[in-house]
Parts: structure tokens; sequence; C-alpha cells
């Protein structure tokens, strides 16, 4: 009897530790700490890195060495885009006798691991240029965070740079892409059409805040909107017996900013207009 405990005690022990411990995204290591400043630094370092085209955009500049151990930056820094979206990434050193190569990955499938499928951009060779590539966001991606990844290697090509390993020279900065359920979406400067849909019967009004960038902020069932900004238009509609909201969230894409080139190749309009059926809400639709 006692061996019989025993033994259902090591496998409630085993399921125990199976559905409680989590994997971890890996800490890369370097041999050489990179210091700035000094007799002997080294500047093996990503100094500037920053995205183009996301709802939201990262900007990490003049960075240096981020002088944490394992030379590994977890920045919490977020990009945020739509599935389907293409967003531009772009990295550099700092100088040119520390040439770096670069390398980037999200774990689109969220198991904690940047797998061979996952790298979305590799540095054909190591220098201190700005390396500019892109990637685009699956469209079949839930809403959520993913991590991103980006390493350097001193004189090394992005292809040969493992996203985990020991390398000697070089610095790593982990980020966040967050992708939300965004429509519709929008290029700055252009124009976008909101359908409020089938409305009842009888004497109609319409009142939207905001008042600006809008075709007629008391037209409706349909208004075309322009905003410089992601907006979210709420619309007051009143009838002889009823009054109610709808929230329309207006997503903006902007073009590169100036020092990454004037390229807006990749802002697109992924919907041409947003129907949407009138209904009674107390709150915006959220993006997450």
């Amino acid at each position: 009897m006692r061996s019989f405990y025993k033994s259902l005690f090591g496998i409630l022990l085993l399921l125990s530790t199976q559905f409680t411990v989590k994997s971890q995204v890996c800490i890369p290591t370097y041999a050489t700490v990179c210091f700035t400043g000094g007799g002997g630094s080294t500047f093996d370092v990503i100094d500037n890195f920053w995205t183009v085209g996301g709802i939201i955009d990262i900007t990490n500049m003049d960075t240096d060495c981020s002088m944490l151990p394992d030379n590994y930056w977890l920045t919490e820094m977020e990009v945020h885009g739509c599935p389907g979206q293409t967003i531009e990434t772009n990295v550099q050193c700092q100088v040119d006798y520390f040439v770096q190569g670069f390398a980037i990955w999200i774990d689109w499938n969220e198991n904690d691991d940047f797998e061979l499928g996952e790298k979305v951009y590799a540095s054909p060779f190591a220098d201190d240029i700005v390396f500019t590539g892109s990637f685009t966001i699956p469209a079949d991606a839930a809403p959520g965070n993913y991590n991103m990844r980006v390493r350097s290697s001193f004189a090394e090509a992005g292809a040969f740079i493992n996203p985990c390993d020991l390398q000697t020279f070089g610095e790593t900065e982990d980020y966040i892409v967050v992708v939300g359920t965004c429509n519709p979406t929008i290029c700055e400067g252009d124009s976008v059409e909101l359908d409020l849909g089938v409305m009842p019967p009888g004497p109609i009004t319409y009142e939207w805040d905001p008042a600006i960038d809008i075709s007629d902020p008391f037209g409706g069932p349909i208004v075309d909107v322009w905003p410089s900004d992601t907006t979210t238009y709420i619309c007051t509609i009143t009838s002889d017996d009823s009054t109610w909201i709808v929230p329309i969230d207006v997503y903006v894409v902007h073009p590169a900013n100036p020092f990454a080139g004037l390229d807006d190749s990749i802002c697109h309009d992924i919907y041409a207009g947003y129907p949407m059926d009138a209904i009674l809400e107390e709150d915006p639709a959220g993006y997450t």
C-alpha cells in the first residue's frame, strides 16, 4: 500500500509540474561586455532602432551600450499594427570600426522561442549604415502582444546570427509588437467613409464628436473623415423616441519619418469603407 501512495504522489507531482511550469524567452549572452567611454571600450552596440508605418511606432535612438547584464535590454517599447499591415524596421550601430550585422525575430506562435521561420530580417553584411527591412503582420494574427528581438553581432551577416546563443561581441534588444483589431485603417492624408447602417423611419438627427476632419459633423448615416491621427469618432443619434451612440475607431498609419527617407509605399488603405450597424453602446469598441 505504501508503494501505491508513493507512485500516486509521483504522478500528481509530475502533473503539477507540467501544468505550472511555463517556459520563458531565452536570454542571449556575450563573452564581452559592451562598454562606452573610458579606456578599452568597445562599441558593439545597437545604437539606433526605429519602426515606420505602425499605428504607434518605436523610436529608440542614440542608446549606446545598455550596460545591462549579458548586453541584453528588455525595452518594453511597443509598435502597434493590424493584421495584414506591413511595418518597416531600421537599425544601425554606432561607429565604423565596430561594424555590426543584425537580425530580427518575432515570436508569432507565442511559444517563447524565436524559431528559424520567425526571423523577419537579416542584414546582408555588417556595416555602420542604416539597415532597413520590413515585416508583415500575419493576416490571421490574433490580437495580443508578440515578442520582437533585435540582435547585433560584430562583423557578421544577419543570416549567421542566432537569437539565443553565446556571441563574442554585440548587443540584444527586445521589443513588443502589439496587434489589434483595427478597422478601418487609412494612411495619413487619406479619407474613409463611415457608414452607420440602416436607420429607423422618422426624423433622425446626428451629432459627431470630434466635429473636425469630417465632411459634416451633423450628417448621416454616411460621412467622410480624414483624421491626422488615430481617432475615435462618436455619433449621437436621436430619433423621436430614443437616443443611442455609435463609436467608430479610425486608425491612421503615418508615412516614413524624415531620417528614414520619405517612402510611403508601405502605407495603404486596408479597407475602402467601414459599414457598421447602429447599435446602443456605452463605450467605444477598444483597440487591443
